[in-house]
């Protein structure tokens, strides 16, 4: 498999950081979300984990052509390249489904008022306003 060669050839230089990884806690609590209830992570897993998160990471740095952006397909052609082709088809399922659920919240949060509406909290607003100008400083 070519995924110990792709992450040795990321190396230091394609991230600009050497030695730079994610803190254990964060490792730990993405680990925590993923496993099943009750399920328990060594903490040599969690160091394994954390080198391999950071790995790839630079792989895909290394990997990076033009723009400085990774993009989902940038991702799914590493992933194809390593060797882990079939999981590239889940990951992008996955982002295409956060993709709509973050466009559905974005979407509930606008909440549309009338003209009259606006005026009406406005003034609901100056009033309160003023009453707490009176509060404070008297007339």
């Amino acid at each position: 498999m070519e995924a110990p060669d792709a992450l040795a050839d990321a190396g230091d230089d394609a991230s600009g950081a050497a030695g730079t990884t994610f803190s254990n806690a964060l490792m730990k609590r993405l680990a925590a979300q993923a496993l099943p209830q009750g399920a328990a992570l060594d903490p040599d897993a969690v160091s394994m984990l954390n080198q391999c998160c950071t790995g790839f990471i630079r792989a895909m740095a290394g990997h990076l052509q033009g723009p400085k952006t990774v993009t989902p397909d940038a991702v799914d052609a590493l992933l194809a390249e390593m060797g882990f082709g079939e999981y590239a088809a889940a990951a992008a399922a996955q982002a295409e489904s956060t993709d709509e659920t973050t466009h559905r919240k974005k979407k509930r949060a606008k909440v549309k008022y009338t003209d009259e509406e606006i005026a009406e909290r406005i003034a609901e607003q100056e009033k309160l306003c003023a009453a707490s100008w009176k509060q404070m400083y008297g007339d």
